[in-house]
């Protein structure tokens, strides 16, 4: 019986699911296999004779399934995440004796810094900072260390970028270099903050970061930032002073 039905299955073309593994499949026009392979090939009248296409029954599909792959929509919703900030030109430096390259992990730690503070979501900036973290603040020339005063700092930051009504709108990472050296790392670019108000205005600073290593994953140990206004006030003053 059943090399019968894969005879007629060959002559007429018909479609099958492969469900008989001894000598060939069966055909079934349920709406889903599973759910409905009560209506296999013994529920088509006439099949042990020879039969025409047009014989068969016709059904249209009362549902349907929709898969989506976790990794794409994670891929997605990182991409979304990610579009306040840009990255061009970045270098790194020749990572001797490492079994993998860890400059590119390093640099997506300093863009996910980045969009967390853009976008105000200092609690994920604090969750990619160490506990020891420091930075140096540049107008009151002093340290600032740990994580709860770093916060609580860049909260008023925060809160001084986007006064008014203001909203940063892209933060640009310009030829960062990076170089690592065992479980740390140190991370160099100039900064492009651009904010909306009125106007668009773009600060621009020369930033330095150091990481480290915990586990599987970098986290931001050291940040100083220098204005590139003031480093080129500086230089024009010293090229006045040469000239004098």
């Amino acid at each position: 019986m059943k090399n019968r039905i894969v005879s007629q299955k060959l002559k007429h073309m018909l479609p099958c699911l492969c469900l008989l593994t001894t000598c060939g499949g069966i055909a079934s026009w349920a709406d889903m296999a599973r759910a409905e392979d009560d209506k296999s090939i013994r529920g088509i009248p006439g099949m042990t004779r020879e039969i025409k296409p047009a014989d068969l029954p016709v059904k249209s599909n009362t549902s349907a399934e929709t898969v989506v792959s976790s990794k794409t929509t994670e891929q997605q919703q990182e991409s979304e995440s990610d579009n306040l900030v840009r990255c061009i030109n970045p270098h790194e430096a020749l990572e001797m004796h490492s079994p993998k390259p860890e400059a590119p992990d390093v640099l997506k730690a300093a863009v996910a810094l980045a969009s967390a503070y853009g976008r105000g979501k200092l609690d994920r900036y604090g969750d990619l900072i160490s506990d020891d973290c420091s930075l140096y603040d540049e107008h009151e020339g002093k340290t600032v260390s740990g994580r709860e005063a770093i916060l609580k700092r860049l909260k008023l930051d925060f809160q001084r970028d986007t006064a008014g009504g203001r909203q940063i709108v892209a933060y640009t990472i310009d030829s960062p270099y990076i170089k690592v050296l065992g479980g740390t790392a140190v991370v160099t670019y100039k900064a492009v903050k651009s904010i909306q108000g009125k106007l668009l205005e773009d600060e621009q600073t020369f930033v330095t970061e150091m990481f480290v290593k915990e586990g599987d994953n970098w986290k931001l140990t050291y940040w100083r930032a220098k204005s590139a206004k003031n480093e080129a006030d500086k230089s024009v003053d010293s090229s006045k002073s040469d000239r004098q």
